[in-house]
Formats: structure tokens, sequence, C-alpha cells
């Protein structure tokens, strides 16, 4: 089993360098290195933003979590599916539009602030950090189960192998390489559900066969198991969630044009809804095959090793590692765009080429790596909790001031500091009171009320926004159909 293992993984990884060196020669300058000079299409786009949300939980744990919840968990996922939506419609177009390069950067030319740029560059830099070396311990636990080796190499041989996907190629390497892997976890859970149903007779007979042994499995509320509160709950979570973090917006900034961010992420929701409705049925499958597993965490591993075949194992085990990288390299990519764009020449007076700042991003993006590495190292077991904890915090404070920047005229940059400062620091008081446990409110909703009160009170207290901002994010499409028309006639 290991051999196989070892053979597609390597097989996986050859494909993945492959990718990293032909966008290393893509790479011309920073707009490269950062957003692949605006370039990518539909299908890369999609490819790239769904695994980049797809994690090595989302296919193990969520397993697990049908398993033990029944197909209620799937209101867990409703958020997610809900912000594709919002930005097909809306949002994304929003993001695009700017021109932009990072969340910081929007956000300080919409609150004319470098104090906007100083205070959300903090967070999202702290952020990246937390999740950059959660995704490296995940890493190493992912290696010790496919190939045996230690936690603490599997870590090293991880963060080199993302990191050689990030600082060759920049954002051409990334998405790319995330498409690639999209294809490989959609290719994993596909044999896995298709040799599942085989073995139970099908579809329809897997849910004859659960609803004769629990129908609450069945049940959207999982007999009371999901309750409208814990719905409300995850809904935000993701919902909001995913607004403000900033590894999810930058592949907007990163498509060929607005049409393309409309199609993708319309597109995206239709590829979490179908990848969640698969692995709830891989729940569903190993809920008959596999009764009794009281540990949900081992459900995944467990079906992998027992019900397929080794070559079939091996594929969806490195679809497993393939939701870590490219997860992993997203996160990497923002940490150096944030430190390099939105510290270094957001607040330095030097005039920097081209070639320079490409070179101090990946000179920073190997730094990052290292940090992240040695607090990898160390096991700290407060360190999943801070991720959970800034997953709220960027949702409430950065997802509520973005999402004002484009449907609100009046927010200002004393509202939006306000609003930015005020979510976070109630997400944050939430959090280590542990006040969820008493009020059964998860942070983020606090947090994103807190967020929206100041928002709007402090801004309708204070100084309207300059009239060149308002022109620049609430231009008026009237007057331009109108000068184009002129322009037109006059030809």
């Amino acid at each position: 089993m290991v051999t196989t293992n070892l053979i597609v993984l390597v097989i996986y990884l050859a494909l993945m360098i492959g990718i990293s060196v032909w966008g290393y020669k893509r790479t011309a300058n920073s707009d490269d290195y950062f957003v692949a000079g605006r370039s990518l299409g539909v299908w890369v786009s999609v490819g790239s933003y769904t695994s980049t949300l797809i994690s090595a939980w989302s296919i193990l744990g969520a397993t697990g979590y049908f398993y033990n919840i029944g197909w209620a968990g799937y209101w867990q996922f409703s958020g997610t599916i809900a912000t594709s939506l919002f930005a097909a419609m809306w949002f994304g177009e929003k993001i695009r539009s700017t021109g932009l390069v990072s969340l910081p950067d929007i956000l300080s030319a919409r609150y004319y602030s470098n104090w906007m740029r100083g205070v959300t560059g903090f967070i999202i830099f702290i952020g990246t950090m937390l999740f950059l070396t959660v995704q490296a311990m995940g890493c190493g636990v992912i290696f010790n189960q496919i190939l045996g080796i230690p936690n603490e190499i599997g870590i090293v041989v991880g963060v080199l192998i993302f990191l050689v996907f990030t600082v060759t190629g920049g954002m051409h390497s990334v998405a790319w390489t995330d498409f690639a892997q999209a294809v490989l976890i959609f290719l994993g859970v596909i044999l896995a559900v298709v040799i599942g149903l085989n073995q139970v007779g099908g579809f329809s007979e897997l849910h004859y066969q659960v609803a004769a042994k629990n129908p609450q499995f069945l049940d959207p509320y999982g007999g009371g198991k999901m309750g409208l509160l814990m719905i409300i709950n995850w809904f935000v979570i993701w919902g909001i969630g995913n607004l403000g973090t900033p590894h999810f917006m930058s592949r907007f900034l990163s498509c060929k044009d607005i049409k393309v961010v409309r199609l993708s992420q319309g597109l995206t929701a239709i590829a979490f809804a179908s990848f969640y409705f698969i692995i709830g049925t891989i729940g569903a499958i190993a809920y008959i095959l596999l009764p009794g597993i009281t540990n949900p965490e081992l459900v995944g591993p467990t079906f992998i090793a027992k019900m397929l075949p080794p070559v079939v194992a091996a594929i969806v085990m490195s679809a497993v590692v393939a939701a870590v990288m490219s997860t992993a390299a997203s996160i990497l990519l923002v940490g150096a765009t944030t430190f390099v764009r939105d510290f270094y020449q957001g607040f330095s007076q030097k005039d920097v080429s081209e070639k320079q700042l490409l070179t101090m991003s990946r000179w920073v993006t190997i730094i990052i790596s290292v940090i992240a590495t040695i607090l990898a190292l160390k096991g700290i077991s407060t360190i999943f909790w801070l991720q959970a904890h800034m997953v709220a915090t960027m949702g409430a404070s950065l997802g509520t001031a973005l999402v004002a920047a484009f449907a609100w005229k009046r927010a200002n940059r004393e509202g939006g500091l306000a609003s930015v400062i005020g979510g976070a620091g109630v997400t944050t008081i939430w959090f280590f009171f542990e006040l969820q446990k008493v009020t059964g409110v998860h942070p983020v909703i606090p947090g994103t009320i807190t967020a929206i009160v100041l928002l709007i009170a402090v801004s309708l207290a204070t100084k309207a926004p300059p009239q060149e901002v308002i022109d620049r994010f609430f231009p008026d499409k009237k007057k331009n159909a109108e000068a184009a028309s002129g322009a037109v006639s006059a030809n």
C-alpha cells in the first residue's frame, strides 16, 4: 500500500513541479507574481478557487461529519455556496473592476487611508501565518498516514513542496497547480463514491438501507441535531467569513475580466454543491458499510483503507495532499503579497524596480515558509484555535468593510476604520472569553453586527468621503454610456 501511495504521489508531484516551472517562465514582474497578470480564464479560475477552499478536512473530516449527523450536515456548507453565488451576481464584479492587487489595496483606496492599509494588512499577515502553520501541521499528519514517515519530516517535505509551487511562478503557478489539483480532487472523490455505491447496490438502495437503519439520517434537520441557531451560525461563518479572506478575493483580481469572474463563480457554486453532495454520499455509504465508528475523524481514513482498491485509495490520498497544497500555496502567496505590496510598497518612499520587487517577493515567500515550519514543528496546540479565531475576525471586520465599500456611498474613512477595529475586537473578546458556550452564538455574528453598527454610526457622524472616491467606486453608468455614445457619434 505504501509503495502504491508513493508511486501515485511522485507522479502527482512531478506534474505540479512541471506546472511551476512553466509558471516561472511566465512571471516577468510583480503583477504576474501577485495576480497572474490578470490572465486567468473561466475554468482555471473555477479550479483555483474551488481547490483553494477545499481542505483536507473537506475530504476526510466532512465524511465523518455527514456520517455522524446525516444529510443535515449539508447546512454547514450552505454559506460557502452562497458566497460564490453572491460573487457571481454582484460582489466579484466589484472587486475585479478596481484593477488593484490586494484586499488592503482596495480598502485603503476606498477608505482613503494608509491607516486602513496598515490595520488590514496586519490582520491578514497574522492570519496567513496561522493558516499556513496549520496547513504545514496537516502535511505532517497526512504524509505520516500515506508514507509512514515521522510527522516532523512530513511537515518539512510538505512546506518545501508548496514553497516550490509559490516561489517559482507566483499566481501563475499557484492558479494552474490549483486547477490540476481540483481535477485530482474530483477524480478521487468520484472514484470513491462510484466504488462505494457499487458495494451498497446503488444510490436508491443506499437510502433505503439508511432509512431502515436510522430515518433521522435523511432528516434535513438531523432529528434536532441541526437546529435553526446552528444553521444560522454555519451560514454566517462561511458566508461572511469567506468574504473577508484574502486568498479567495485574490482569485477575482486575477481573472481576465468581469465576465470571467461572473461565470467562474457561478460554476464554482455548482462545483461546491456537487462536491459536498458526493462527500455526503460517501458518508452515508460509510454509515452502512462501516457501522460503529465513534470518532468521526476516523471515518474518512477507514473508508479509504478498507473499502477502496489500493490504486484508487492512493489517488484519493493524493487528492487529500492536493487539497492541503492548493490551500497552503494560496495562503503563502497572500502573505508575500501583504508584506511586499501593503507594507513595503504602501509605506516606503523608495523607488523600487519591478525586478527588485519580484526578487523581494520570492525572498519574503521563503522567509514566511521558514517561520511557519518552525511554528508547525513546535506543535503548539493553540494554533488550531487561533486559526479558527482569525477566520471569524477576517469575516466580521474585513468582510463587512469590503461589502460596504461597494454597497454604500456614505461609508467613510472613520467609519471604515471603526468597523474593522471594532469587528475584530468584539470577535476576539467573544473567542477568548468563550461566550459561544454561554450564548450558542458563534463570534462572527456579534463581530459582524458590531462592525455594521459602527460603520453606519461613525460614518454618519463624520464627514462624507471625497467626491473623487465616490466617483471611482460608484461610477455613473449613465454618464459613461452617454460619453461613449457621443464619442461614437463624433467619429
